[in-house]
């Protein structure tokens, strides 16, 4: 790794993060930089409760964020988002018709920005980038490369916020971007096509701010626990008697899933030489590369509360773990040709699953609660797909299993595994009856498992290829509560 942070022929960029809020138009587009609370800019929130005046901005990000992040945009006026809600503030918002949210597939959101393929967003106004560090020949990215590269070729104005906390990551990056029709020549885990920086032109970046702040972890993850270690052994159980345990590293790339469930499974899995194709990977993934992890391309590292030191372990051994690992922009890592050429096994989360396999992943009711991110992307394209989330919710109350789903992101049709921490159920090949009365009986939690045969059983009576009784289905829902 080259020890770099900023040539001296741009030194004199360096201001103070007060000084880039005249580069932030009152009304326009501004884009941020980083995914999973990961490699967001640090200080430009801070600054912005400095503003003096009115703003009416649309805000890009590359996924969803941190607390403070979204504290610092509070307390300017934002009146449309790009492609995800992030936190509690911008969910009520979203919810209450004061933003404009629209949500995207991210192999499609990162297109659509550099091909102004996004109507109310076809000028990038400036866009908020952290880097380890810049090179005469571009930016070095850091944690997370997202839709970064995308950002910087459709803004007008670059700001780069370089962060000394961690180490100059040069040479872990794969910078590339499909251009045309051309295919994409990544055939194996760890192709490397492209380049170690984000290209830039020098007159495109405006300021550049040094920062030593760490990450923070990604708040929307809670830590481990019982639950999410039980689903775990059963994906275990899934992968060993349906794939078989030596071809999982011969024949298959894995996808394994987001937050505490990704660590369990990493702590329950018994396979070795696992490679890994992903759009986002917990921090304790990296750290096992060389022992059950042969090789890992993602578009995001991140941590999850509690896995600080892991990080910190991982910044360390970071030059051994170059020939192991490479970060790429999630419009390669989440395409739909480079996921069904990995033969990958996709391990998929959601708020809840219809008894057919519908899945909601963004939704409570009405109001929107998470990002449908790359779900769409790797379950369509993947070879097996695997639902896996708890029966209930973790009081009990809820079940997460339910005649109908009130919004679907992801249909029926790409789901191959459901899997809770009851069991599991292999719906390949099924008719949707068929499907039905395998996850009542295999993934429903105990509670709820007479009130959805009992749904069923009326759905059936009124009749249908997927039977269904939305006046039975009202009442199971009100019977939740």
């Amino acid at each position: 790794m080259k020890d770099i942070r900023i040539p001296h022929t741009m030194e004199h960029l360096i201001m103070d993060p007060d000084d880039v809020l005249k580069f932030i138009p009152r009304t326009g587009v501004v884009a941020f930089g980083g995914m999973a609370g990961t490699a967001l800019v640090k200080e430009v929130p801070e600054a912005l409760s400095h503003y003096d005046g009115d703003l009416y901005l649309t805000v890009l990000t590359g996924g969803t964020t941190t607390s403070a992040f979204e504290y610092g945009l509070s307390l300017i006026n934002v009146g449309r988002r790009y492609p995800a809600a992030s936190g509690k503030i911008s969910r009520e918002m979203a919810n209450k018709g004061s933003l404009h949210l629209a949500d995207y597939w991210l192999s499609e959101f990162s297109r659509l920005l550099r091909t102004g393929g996004i109507p109310q967003a076809r000028k990038v106004d400036v866009a908020f980038i952290e880097s380890t560090g810049i090179t005469d020949d571009g930016i070095i990215p850091s944690l997370s490369v997202d839709a970064v590269p995308a950002m910087v070729e459709a803004a007008q104005k670059i700001v780069v916020e370089v962060n000394i906390s961690k180490p100059v990551m040069y040479g872990l990056h794969d910078i590339f971007l499909p251009r045309d029709r051309e295919p994409i020549p990544i055939s194996n885990v760890l192709d490397r096509v492209g380049e170690p920086v984000v290209k830039c032109p020098r007159d495109k970046i405006m300021g550049i701010i040094l920062t030593d702040r760490p990450e923070s972890g990604a708040g929307a993850y809670s830590g481990v626990g019982p639950v999410e270690l039980s689903i775990a052994e059963h994906i275990v159980e899934v992968l060993g008697e349906v794939v078989g345990e030596h071809r999982i590293s011969r024949s298959y790339t894995l996808q394994p899933g987001a937050g505490p469930l990704a660590s369990a499974l990493l702590q329950r899995i018994k396979f070795r030489d696992v490679r890994v194709w992903s759009e986002a990977i917990t921090v304790d993934w990296v750290d096992s590369l060389g022992d059950k992890i042969d090789a890992i391309s993602s578009s995001c590292i991140y941590t999850l509360r509690g896995q600080e030191k892991i990080l910190e372990d991982v910044y360390g051994e970071l030059p051994s773990f170059l020939d192991r690992l490479v970060l790429r922009p999630y419009e390669i890592t989440n395409r739909a040709e480079v996921i069904s050429r990995m033969n990958l096994i996709s391990i998929q989360q959601a708020i809840e699953v219809d008894i057919y396999g519908n899945t909601n992943i963004t939704h409570v009711g009405g109001d929107i609660y998470n990002g449908v991110g790359g779900s769409g992307d790797f379950s369509r394209n993947a070879s097996l797909t695997i639902l896996a989330l708890p029966s209930a919710t973790s009081d009990g109350k809820i079940s997460r299993i339910v005649p109908v789903c009130s919004h679907v992101d992801v249909p029926e049709h790409d789901i191959d595994f459901l899997v809770t921490e009851t069991g599991w159920a292999d719906l390949r090949g099924l008719s949707p009856r068929e499907r039905a009365e395998q996850i009542i009986e295999n993934c429903v939690h105990e509670r709820f498992r007479e009130p959805l045969s009992e749904y069923f059983e009326k759905a059936c009576r009124v009749g249908g290829h997927e039977p269904v009784s939305w006046k039975d289905a009202v009442e199971f829902r009100e019977m939740m509560g």
